[in-house]
């Protein structure tokens, strides 16, 4: 099987993600507050609990903070919302379809299955992490998307189905959409 060469463009966008999620893991496994939270955002927050823990006559007990596999966990989650947030922001784009899909084929916890769908062939697409998981359904020839299930203990599970068509201003103008 031949490689598939990048475009100079495709591949300044995957070096820029990868620098940025090893800055991501760096910022993490040091210990920082992820992404530039403020101090005063945490004290404000923090506040609040000790507010909601008197009202109820209980003793404020600050929440442990998560364990490394915690905040890998949540920024796999991050970077997994972001990819499918790109590919459904702009479906007609096949680059950046290539790069969505090329960035998911890099994550742990990510299954891909051979799926039909309404007897088209499409990719089946799993993320999951410890409180849930989405299940992303593509069309197979292209990696538009088709669905996009999300299900979390305790809340009624979610299905968006997508249809992607063009309009002309033509059409608009007539009416017809």
């Amino acid at each position: 099987m031949a490689a598939v060469r990048l475009s100079e463009l495709e591949d300044e966008a995957w070096r820029g993600f990868l620098y940025a999620r090893d800055r991501i893991w760096l910022e993490i496994e040091a210990g920082l507050a992820p992404l530039g939270v403020s101090t005063e955002a945490e004290r404000t927050k923090t506040e609040k609990l000790k507010a909601v823990a008197k009202a109820r006559g209980q003793k404020y007990v600050p929440p442990k903070p998560p364990t490394a596999e915690r905040r890998k966990e949540i920024t796999d989650n991050h970077i997994w919302s972001n990819a499918v947030g790109a590919l459904l922001a702009v479906p007609e784009n096949p680059q950046v379809r290539a790069g969505v899909l090329r960035i998911m084929a890099t994550m742990p916890k990510v299954r891909v299955t051979k799926t039909s769908t309404a007897g088209q062939p499409t990719l089946t697409i799993v993320d999951s992490w410890s409180d849930g998981k989405e299940t992303l359904v593509v069309r197979a020839r292209t990696g538009q998307p088709v669905a996009l299930l999300s299900e979390v203990p305790g809340i009624k599970p979610s299905m968006t189905y997508y249809h992607n068509s063009r309009v002309r201003t033509a059409d608009v103008k007539a009416g017809k959409f």
